[in-house]
């Protein structure tokens, strides 16, 4: 009866130390990540549709008007056709300057987009290591925290044999 008491106190001694000493370890906080892709740079197509072909007057060699191909020298145009001429070159160049400032902001908006979506994913980084962070000082703690409650135990454990032995000489003296 002695000898299954003290198998039953080893027993629950050695379950006490084996899990009462375990520590729970405090996994990472898991950010989901954003994974983005770069907008690409916006390309305005410059076509402008090309003006109709103008009116000419095709002249001779005396400047008086032919319609024979070998005898052709000059081609005139009146006066009305030479200012739509004028207008249209000046509105391709003005449409066509217009159409490159306009791609130009365009792309600066699309890198404004590329750079914030950078900046989201440095800052999920960030959370995520700064969470990583904290749990490895967590476990650092608690295993701290858990070695000093196991020295302490040991101590009065000790105190106590000392104090077992020390009882035990004093009897047998």
């Amino acid at each position: 009866m002695v000898n299954i008491m003290k198998k039953t106190i080893l027993c629950i001694l050695v379950f006490f130390f084996l899990f009462g000493c375990s520590i729970k370890n405090i996994d990472p906080i898991i950010i989901p990540t954003s994974n983005f892709e770069k907008t690409e740079n916006f390309v305005i197509e410059t076509h402008v549709e090309k003006p109709a072909k103008p009116n000419y007057i095709l002249l001779d060699s005396n400047f008086q008007k032919t319609t024979n191909t070998k005898e052709i020298k000059y081609f005139a145009f009146t006066s009305e056709e030479f200012a739509k001429i004028i207008a249209l070159s000046k509105s391709f160049d003005s449409q066509k300057d217009m159409i490159n400032e306009l791609e130009k902001l365009v792309n600066i908006k699309i890198e404004q987009i590329n750079t914030l979506k950078e900046i989201t994913v440095l800052k999920e980084n960030l959370s995520q290591h700064l969470a990583l962070l904290y749990s490895n000082e967590q476990n650092i703690r608690s295993l701290e925290s858990r070695n000093f409650q196991v020295r302490q135990i040991m101590d009065r454990v000790f105190m106590i044999i000392q104090a077992g032995v020390i009882i035990a000489l004093a009897i047998a003296l």
